[in-house]
């Protein structure tokens, strides 16, 4: 795989620095062995040919994962630990494969196209990766403590206002009861009608 990568570095007028970095990759293909090689082939292309095969299978995999929203495990190549960012990190990536009309490479062509409409529905939700200044910093939390009080008396007065009217606020361990008591009641109802199905069965 031949891989190129640059680093970007920008700060801003209010202090704050974003970073960003671009990397393009040129992947080998995947080799039918015995097509490519043929009866005899040269131990050292085979042995580059295996690793290719290795790799990309590991690559499929780690993309399997990906599309059903599952962390794949990309130290088991070294091919997805370089990709890493680029596949299921804070990044916006375009992939283009490449296939081969000829009859002759059909079941390649096919595995490509495949490979290529799983690899599509992954989905990255790339943010700015932006450094904040110890001033700004300081003033996000502030703002957060303030927020958070806010709700923190919003939901004093909510309940000041339940029990004025003579109810009562709901808590965790209240929901959790109730739950319970549905649940009870369920396995209630499922037992009597058990025994009457029983009972008509005698």
């Amino acid at each position: 795989m031949a891989k190129k990568k640059k680093k970007m570095v920008k700060k801003m007028l209010d202090g704050s620095i974003k970073r960003s970095k671009l990397n393009f990759g040129d992947l080998a293909g995947s080799e039918d062995v015995a097509k490519a090689l043929g009866p005899n082939p040269d131990p050292e292309r085979l042995k580059e040919a295996i690793s290719i095969n290795a790799s990309l299978t590991a690559l499929t995999t780690a993309i399997s994962y990906l599309a059903k929203s599952q962390r794949p495990s990309y130290r088991s190549s070294a091919l997805t630990h370089i990709l890493q960012d680029s596949l299921g990190g804070n990044s916006k990536t375009t992939m283009i494969v490449n296939s081969s009309p000829h009859i002759m490479n059909r079941p390649e062509t096919i595995r490509t196209f495949r490979f290529a409409q799983t690899a599509k529905t992954v989905k990255n939700k790339a943010r700015v990766n932006k450094e904040l200044t110890r001033a700004q910093m300081l003033q996000r939390i502030q703002e957060l403590e303030s927020e958070n009080a806010s709700l923190i008396a919003k939901n004093a007065e909510l309940v000041s206002c339940l029990e004025e009217n003579g109810l009562e606020a709901p808590t965790q361990s209240s929901s959790t009861d109730n739950n319970n008591n549905n649940n009870n009641d369920e396995k209630t109802k499922d037992k009597k009608k058990h025994y009457r199905n029983k009972k008509a069965h005698l």
